[in-house]
């Protein structure tokens, strides 16, 4: 290298995560069917707003309150939930001499530095 560093970064959600399984397990612990929590969680997203308003557009004000129903649910990040090519992409990347970064809106008592 020429002294500078060069960079990959990536988002954890839906980039380097399928999270389809903690959304699941949500949509089980607050008692929605999974493909409606699915469509109104897309329609979120799709308008711009923050994955969290999901809970307010199913009339969930409360849904704070089911964290550590979800927690037993989930059971928290696993490997498997790692899209299949991430492994090999970031090997390659730091074999071609990339630093790399994963930033992420995760909640501040699930992140690590």
């Amino acid at each position: 290298m020429t002294g500078h560093d060069r960079w990959v970064v990536f988002d954890v959600g839906e980039t380097l995560v399928d999270e389809t399984r903690v959304w699941s397990a949500w949509a089980d612990v607050v008692g929605v069917p999974r493909l409606t929590f699915m469509a109104v969680l897309g329609a979120v997203i799709a308008r711009g707003g923050a994955h969290q308003e999901v809970f307010a557009a199913l009339g969930l004000d409360h849904w704070e309150r089911h964290r550590d129903d979800l927690e037993a649910a989930y059971g928290g990040f696993r490997e498997e939930d790692l899209y299949p090519d991430v492994r090999p992409a970031m090997a390659a990347l730091r074999a071609a001499g990339f630093r790399l970064g994963i930033f992420g809106n995760q909640p501040a008592h699930r992140t690590a530095e």
